[in-house]
């Protein structure tokens, strides 16, 4: 935010801009006071999506899986602002083995945190993937 320097005093009868104690108004001799404070701040929207993709003979279990956006850091000391994360996970392979793709970025440095491309069998997380 800004600090008092963007506050101005204006005559509140003749609208002339006023130095901050200058009572009564020299133009008109009011002594009624208009204070405009401006105040800027800044606000971030971060946001992320998550797909998924359903076979159409069965959809209780999903076939293709993928988010992409911000999320915060599960480690807050190395990554404060935030990890940028883009993540699928495809099932569709006739080898039943799937494809697991993860690419993490912090949103701080722009360092490539972590980027994997396995096979689903072998992902270590394999066990907490929702079916």
């Amino acid at each position: 935010m800004k600090k008092d320097n963007t506050t101005k005093h204006y005559c509140q009868e003749c609208k002339k801009e006023l130095k901050r104690d200058q009572r009564p108004c020299p133009y008109c001799g009011s002594n009624r006071r208009e204070i405009r404070a401006n105040f800027h701040e800044n606000m971030q929207i971060r946001e992320s999506i998550g797909i998924r993709k359903y076979n159409e003979n069965n959809l209780k279990k999903w076939i293709q899986r993928s988010i992409y956006g911000w999320f915060p850091s599960r480690n807050k000391n190395k990554h404060p602002e935030g990890v940028e994360r883009t993540m699928s996970i495809d099932r569709t392979d006739p080898n039943k083995e799937g494809t697991y793709k993860e690419k993490v970025i912090d949103v701080a440095t722009g360092e490539v945190v972590r980027n994997v491309e396995e096979k689903l069998i072998n992902h270590r997380h394999n066990n907490k993937i929702k079916k």
